[in-house]
């Protein structure tokens, strides 16, 4: 027994005709025969009188069944209402803020993943640094932000959902023919003198960073900002400078000649997801999702 039989069932009732019911229901006359046949088998009675040259008559049993069969078909269309309500909260685009770094990070892997399995939400990706998301953010250009801080009051005064997706300790990026590289771990003060990248000064680790080296009274050569894994591999290759990036991001890397040597004390490079917990109903549905598949993957 199937929704579609107790449907021609009722129509048959409802026309007192067969091949006008099937035509109400966009289905040939014996495809139609067919199926109602095959739900009185089921059922073990009869639900039709058919008669050549009569309309078709109710047997009791019939009625009975026709009655109930009414009540489960306005469940069913409830049901389908239901599901469509629901496919579209979870229906729709997210505006996403990533790090540079991201593609380095296995949440980008999960992203990709979660497209896969969503293909009816579409996702925008806007990539900047930390202070640069969390100001889009605020100003509602974004639905969901990937930051290395975390925001000490709400923004706007509206009430944010934090989660800690990932911590990893921040290395220095040597060269494996340079001395530096032999260390297990390296200090501040074992920086002097030497031509560095430092992170954009607008990253939520260059201000950390910054107050080391200031603390350690170091003398750095430093050529210029990055935040960009590439960059900073690529001039640590060459020789001409080291850089910063978290351990995470480093494994990632396609770099055979370099090494990431933590930093001590330690500095850890902390990825925090952001997303307004107080929008309307649907952005809400959304973001919740991600986050959970993201949380389930980690």
């Amino acid at each position: 027994m199937n929704i579609k039989q107790i449907q021609y069932a009722l129509e048959i009732a409802k026309t007192r005709n067969f091949t006008e019911a099937a035509k109400n229901m966009y289905v040939s006359q014996p495809s139609l025969s067919e199926q109602v046949n095959k739900l009185e088998n089921e059922l073990g009675f009869q639900i039709f009188v058919r008669r050549k040259g009569y309309p078709v008559t109710i047997t009791w049993a019939g009625e009975e069944f026709l009655n109930k069969a009414t009540s489960v078909t306005q469940k069913f269309k409830e049901l389908q209402s239901l599901s469509k309500e629901y496919k579209q909260e979870t229906t729709g685009t997210l505006r996403i803020g990533v790090l540079w770094t991201f593609g380095y990070t296995k949440i980008g892997k999960i992203l990709n993943e979660f497209r896969k399995i969503h293909p009816e939400i579409k996702l925008q990706f806007t990539v900047d640094v930390s202070a640069n998301l969390m100001t889009k953010f605020k100003n509602n250009k974004l639905d969901l932000i990937f930051v290395t801080e975390n925001p000490v009051v709400p923004f706007n005064g509206k009430q944010i959902d934090i989660s800690l997706i990932s911590s990893s300790p921040l290395c220095f990026i040597d060269n494996q023919d340079q001395s530096l590289s032999l260390k297990r771990s390296i200090s501040v003060s074992d920086l002097d003198g030497q031509n560095v990248l430092l992170p954009n000064h607008k990253s939520a680790l260059f201000p950390t960073l910054y107050q080391k080296i200031k603390e350690y009274n170091v003398k750095l050569y430093t050529i210029g900002e990055s935040s960009q894994a590439d960059v900073i591999c690529q001039f640590a290759e060459l020789k001409i400078a080291n850089g910063f990036l978290s351990l995470e991001t480093f494994k990632n890397c396609v770099s055979q000649n370099l090494v990431a040597i933590p930093l001590a004390p330690t500095i850890n490079r902390n990825i925090i997801l952001i997303r307004k917990a107080n929008t309307d109903l649907a952005s809400n549905q959304l973001t919740l999702l991600l986050r959970s598949y993201i949380q389930n993957q980690l």
